[in-house]
């Protein structure tokens, strides 16, 4: 009998030995899984609880004009951003967001991206980046937990819309996305750093380590010379108000260099402004609309026929009719100019007159004077998304291309590439390639350098005189409203009708009216071309566009003259005293 409870104890014993033995052998197993295997994991959860690695994102460089004027510069600025706390639910972090939504003009599409970001159980999620210091005192006044505040920098526009179209624009994180912005990101941007944040048990941040230092971003000086750009927009808003036209675009520069003095758009828009749309603020009219230039190519038709040689400056041609078939259309003058010499029929602008002289000319004669022009090709202005226009190769024309060429139609160009034809005939023959960007005093080495550089185009003699030519066009021609007193004024108006694109015809209703022209004549310091959309009411180029020059021209002169810091960059002007406009 005392056998059986010995047994019994003796089971018992076994059974708690062996218990302890597995439950011993469970817990170094734990141990091993905690320590060695997932050990990495856990020490990552720990670390990433009181420190975690982010970018330092390096001082922007600033955008300044000519002369120092700054145009873009990066300020400081307030992000928001939640850091959820080990062991808070989806649900408590969708009721702070909740409470944050008001003060923090929070969007359908904000709560959406906030939301998924909570249930991907993510550490760190931006509310609001780049907010006003009223709103960060809002939310620190409802003192959420978790709650964590971000010191960035954001871009600044003091000019607002003076010069929006050409600085352009940078997104949330600073990257550039138009204009010099985007075309000189790698240059403004510098280099990103990284730094190790040690964060307390309130998942603040009391300490942190550079691992790597960010580079500032270079400044950058634009050719453009804040005051006339102010000139170009004023004269430009006003004739778009007046005319109630589309929009407008006005380039001027300097054609010995080559340097963009301004460029102005209308409408424009506030560069601060985040809520402009993209299609709207990346849109420069001067480098990416097309349109057909009208009689301002006939600049091109003038110089194949001069270097043809087979005209007279003093042959008539008979344009009585006021109009030319050309098949089953029409062309037509402004009014009946009778009969004209070579010479008159580009100081009245014929149509008629222009397309007998193109008869003449063989048409790879016309074709290649358009490509020595630089039609169809971008110039290559340091600007973004420069377009090319439509240009077709002679395999292409059909009967009366020629003509219509010969005329500036059928074919598609930008304001640049007028303004780079213009500046071939100022620089009597020689292309000098377009810049907007003057110096990088840091890295003179990332100028641009233009792959044709300045070589001549055309021979001297025959572009004075086509010069010549267009002085008298202001002179006593179509552009008489450009004549600026004291001085001679070269320039071409063009008037032309805007393809339908319904009826996929010229209409007799839509207009571009431009003018493009350089003073003094002889010396230019001076280039511009004026393009206004569909002027309604009088819509001549001679009316509309030249006194728009006349007006930007007039005032950029007597500031250039004024003004003492401009006595090292542009030649002292004279009054031109060769003639006097009546």
């Amino acid at each position: 009998m005392k056998d059986k409870p010995s047994k019994r104890i003796h089971k018992r014993t076994l059974l708690f030995g062996s218990g302890l033995i597995l439950w011993f052998a469970v817990l170094i197993l734990r141990l091993v899984q905690l320590q060695i295997i997932e050990h990495p994991k856990y020490k990552k959860r720990v670390l990433n609880q009181k420190q975690n690695e982010s970018i330092i994102t390096p001082e922007r460089g600033t955008i300044y004009d000519r002369s120092g004027t700054i145009l873009a510069r990066s300020i400081p600025a307030t992000s928001i951003a939640l850091r959820p706390k080990e062991g808070e639910t989806q649900e408590i972090l969708f009721k702070k967001v909740n409470k944050l939504r008001s003060a923090l003009a929070l969007d359908s599409k904000d709560i959406r991206r906030i939301q998924s970001q909570i249930k991907r159980d993510a550490g760190f999620i931006w509310l609001k980046r780049k907010v006003n210091p009223q709103t960060v005192e809002r939310i620190q006044d409802l003192a959420i937990s978790g709650i964590a505040y971000e010191k960035e920098l954001q871009r600044f526009y003091p000019q607002k819309n003076l010069v929006s179209h050409i600085v352009g624009r940078v997104n949330i994180d600073g990257v550039g996305q138009s204009g010099i912005e985007r075309s000189y990101n790698t240059v403004l941007g510098g280099k990103q750093g990284r730094r190790l944040n040690f964060r307390d048990a309130r998942m603040r941040n009391f300490e942190f380590e550079i691992l790597e230092r960010p580079i500032p971003g270079m400044d950058i000086y634009l050719s453009i010379d804040e005051t006339i750009q102010y000139f170009a927009l004023r004269a430009l808003e006003k004739a778009r108000k007046k005319t109630n036209a589309n929009w407008g675009t006005v380039i001027v520069s300097h054609p010995a260099t080559g340097e963009i003095l301004a460029m102005a758009n209308v409408p424009g828009f506030d560069s601060n402004d985040k809520n402009v749309k993209a299609a709207r603020a990346d849109n420069n009219k001067a480098i990416h609309h097309t349109f057909d230039p009208g009689s301002t190519f006939k600049i091109v038709t003038a110089t194949a026929a001069l270097e043809s040689d087979l005209f007279r400056m003093t042959e008539t041609f008979d344009c009585s009719l006021g109009y030319r078939q050309l098949g089953a259309a029409r062309i037509w003058d402004h009014k009946k100019l009778g009969s004209l010499s070579f010479s008159e029929i580009f100081i009245h602008s014929s149509n008629v007159g222009v397309t007998y002289i193109a008869d003449r000319l063989e048409k790879e004669s016309i074709y290649q004077t358009i490509r020595d022009y630089g039609f169809g090709q971008k110039t290559g202005i340091d600007l973004p998304a420069e377009y090319k226009g439509i240009f077709h190769p002679p395999a292409d024309w059909y009967k009366y291309t020629h003509n219509y060429l010969s005329v500036g139609y059928e074919i598609n160009v930008t304001a640049v590439q007028m303004l780079q034809a213009l500046n071939i005939v100022a620089n009597r023959g020689r292309l000098v390639p377009l810049r907007m960007v003057k110096d990088i005093p840091q890295a003179p080495e990332a100028l641009p350098q233009s792959e044709m550089g300045s070589r001549r185009i055309f021979p001297e003699h025959i572009m004075d005189r086509l010069a010549s030519i267009l002085e008298q066009v202001v002179f006593e021609g179509t552009g008489t409203q450009a004549q600026v007193p004291g001085y001679a004024v070269a320039g071409k108006t063009g008037t032309a009708q805007k393809l339908d694109p319904v009826t996929k015809t010229y209409s007799h209703k839509a207009h571009m009216a431009s003018f493009i022209g350089f003073i003094p004549s002889d010396n230019p310091l001076l280039s511009l071309v004026v393009v206004v959309d569909d002027p309604q009411g009088i819509y001549y180029g001679g009316d509309v566009a030249a006194p728009i020059f006349k007006e930007i021209v007039e005032h950029s002169l007597r500031y250039l003259q004024a003004d003492s810091r401009r006595k090292d960059l542009l030649p002292l002007l004279t009054a031109d005293t060769r003639r006097q406009d009546p």
